[in-house]
């Protein structure tokens, strides 16, 4: 009981799962099982579970695991959720339960060329908000494709996050200056930006604040940890190469206006579609998680373009619209709303700010890059808090219905 229940902790701390999903789950197995006394205290790096068979012969056992490395892989989440689901409703027995973990555990992402289109995708719809020339988008996809396949590389090396993250971003922008060398009237910031829109760690640095107002302290700091590594191995890239052409910064703003705010949406929900299929978000779920990303970049461009919002509270408006959809779909599609709300997300997370960060600290100008770097925490702190306030309004919708279902 404690093996099965501690696997499936650990697969779904591998897949990116929240430390709130992985405690509850190991904790509803063990409950299942008759063992009253359970206590999980789970991090990024390792599970430690104990439980107490309870009476004056009880026996308490312990068990701790350490977690090498993670991933985000939604459909493996969505697995593991359904199973945790089937096993606490059912008579599963534990021997069939390590069956289905093994299973979902030897499943594998989308194909290569799969995830290459959604490479494209988001590389080139996300440089069309900054950029209005179809030629500069196409550029920023293909870059993305080359950028992916030296990540596939990399990763079959065995290569750490951050020298992985260097080697693309950077591959990335050299490939961006020449194209800006041989065409001189383009310009490279869009181009970077839509793929350096491929790595940035939103869910890392979404969740980890998401840890600390949720009091897991240690959790949240092991996470954002990682997402500051993260963020600054795909900065330095950029930086190095920028500084290697001797680039200057072009300030560029998204496409407002009516026809802009068109476009957006479909910016929004084919960028979604792209962060969903590198995600592995479950086939069947994918028009679902697409609309609501769409839906909540539209609703951010409309705070900032008609009601002239600032973006840290455009962005809260923008994720709590998906937060709310995001709550209706997994009831209704019978999913963890993990599955809708990290890929929908992306558009929002604050990757061009990290972009001009650097590029203001090469510039010299320090007073303006540490202006950036700190909209990047509050438009990340923005996306946390909307997740956050939608969840708990939704869970007492839900708590009041039963009570009043129940009267």
């Amino acid at each position: 009981m404690l093996k099965l229940a501690v696997k499936a902790g650990e697969l779904m701390m591998h897949s990116g799962a929240e430390i709130y999903r992985v405690e509850d789950t190991i904790r509803r197995i063990c409950t299942v099982c008759g063992i009253e006394n359970v206590e999980v205290f789970a991090t990024p790096t390792g599970i430690f579970v104990s439980v107490d068979t309870g009476g004056e012969d009880g026996n308490i056992m312990t068990s701790i695991s350490r977690i090498h490395g993670s991933s985000t892989d939604m459909k493996q989440i969505s697995d593991l959720n359904r199973f945790s689901r089937t096993f606490t409703t059912t008579d599963l027995s534990i021997e069939s339960g390590l069956i289905q973990l093994d299973e979902i555990a030897s499943q594998r992402p989308f194909p290569l060329w799969l995830r290459l289109i959604g490479g494209f995708l988001v590389a080139m719809f996300f440089c069309m908000l900054y950029s209005n020339t179809l030629l500069s988008a196409l550029c920023a996809g293909g870059i993305g494709i080359a950028s992916l396949l030296l990540k596939e590389f990399l990763e079959r090396q065995n290569t750490n996050y951050f020298l992985s993250g260097f080697a693309c971003c950077g591959l990335a922008t050299a490939l961006a200056m020449l194209f800006v060398m041989l065409r001189p009237a383009g310009t490279p910031d869009a181009i970077i930006i839509g793929v350096l829109m491929i790595y940035v760690p939103g869910a890392a640095i979404t969740n980890s604040i998401r840890d600390f107002l949720s009091g897991d302290m240690l959790a949240g700091l092991a996470r954002m940890t990682e997402a500051l590594v993260i963020a600054v191995s795909l900065a330095v890239g950029v930086g190095v190469f920028l500084r290697l052409f001797q680039a200057s910064s072009m300030v560029l703003l998204p496409v407002e206006g009516t026809t802009g705010i068109v476009v957006s949406m479909l910016v929004g929900l084919i960028t979604t579609l792209g962060f969903s299929i590198l995600v592995h978000v479950p086939a069947e779920d994918l028009l679902a998680t697409a609309l609501i990303g769409g839906v909540g970049w539209s609703a951010f461009m409309v705070c900032v373009t008609f009601f002239h919002m600032g973006d840290v509270e455009a962005c809260f408006i923008g994720t709590c619209f998906i937060g709310i959809l995001a709550g209706i779909a997994s009831r209704g599609l019978k999913q963890a709303a993990t599955v809708f709300t990290i890929p929908a997300i992306m558009p929002l997370v604050p990757g061009s700010r990290i972009f001009y960060t650097m590029a203001y600290l090469i510039a010299g100008d320090l007073k303006t890059a540490a202006i950036a770097g700190a909209e990047t925490i509050f438009l990340a702190g923005a996306i946390a808090i909307g997740l956050l306030v939608t969840g708990a309004v939704i869970n007492l919708i839900i708590a009041a219905s039963k009570k009043l279902h129940r009267a």
